[in-house]
């Protein structure tokens, strides 16, 4: 048989970003000048694009074989831990610490900066004299609702379907034509999962956004908004 070698300019890593390699989903990640790329064959390819100009330097990486998770700082100096769920294909900020190290021993562990010693994800073992992180506070905003519509829209009703974990809080937000405040339309503290039917004050927009944030576990399920077109003034 005939072999031919093929060579490619593809992205390496960035300068002291040697850290940044771990696998997850069968999938090699890293951080490259242009922001963190996957590998699984052929060229790298940008997973990047949520970060917008944001650019990245110092990062540490690890994986528990689905997530990667990575500790880096942004251009303001900020650190943050960062995963990519490759089952789902998303980002999600996790806080703002900074990572010495990631290891592997049947969990996955990180040595914060500040000297301690955590676990991720969901843990199978946990060891003798381990502490339970308390209750976080997390938050999800959507993009604009424009319901696939150039004119004018009227919402006046929100149905979501999610779970709350005991003892959590959720509060749902709606901003309204990207001005004004946020405007609080529910709190949530049921501990099981069901649909809540949120009426609101009608309003008439271009598009709106969504935004939830909560304390301790929650889950969303789907989200129904309820509307009806008008004309193309407000």
């Amino acid at each position: 048989s005939n072999y031919q070698v093929m060579s490619s300019a593809s992205l390496g890593t960035a300068p002291g970003n040697e850290r940044s390699f771990a696998i997850a989903g069968e999938i090699l990640f890293y951080l490259s000048r242009v922001g963190i790329v996957s590998y699984s064959g052929g060229i790298p390819q940008s997973i990047a694009a949520p970060f917008g100009t944001q650019r990245f330097t110092e990062a540490v990486a690890g994986s528990d074989g689905v997530n990667y998770f990575v500790s880096m700082q942004d251009m303001d100096k900020t650190w943050g831990l960062y995963v990519f769920d490759t089952g789902k294909n998303m980002w999600e900020k996790e806080d703002q610490l900074q990572v010495l190290d990631f290891g592997w021993d049947t969990e996955l562990y990180f040595l914060a900066a500040d000297g301690k010693l955590w676990m991720n994800g969901n843990a199978r073992t946990v060891p003798d004299g381990a502490q339970l992180e308390p209750a976080v506070e997390s938050f999800v905003e959507f993009g604009d609702f424009v319901e696939g519509n150039p004119n004018v829209k009227g919402t006046s009703k929100l149905q979501i379907r999610m779970e709350l974990g005991e003892g959590a809080s959720v509060t749902i937000s709606m901003l309204f034509d990207s001005v004004g405040q946020w405007e609080e339309v529910a709190t949530l503290t049921t501990a099981k999962k069901r649909s809540y039917y949120l009426p609101i004050i009608p309003r008439r927009s271009d598009h709106f956004r969504i935004k939830i944030t909560g304390t301790g576990d929650w889950k969303i399920y789907s989200i129904v908004r309820e509307n009806y077109s008008g004309s193309e003034l407000l």
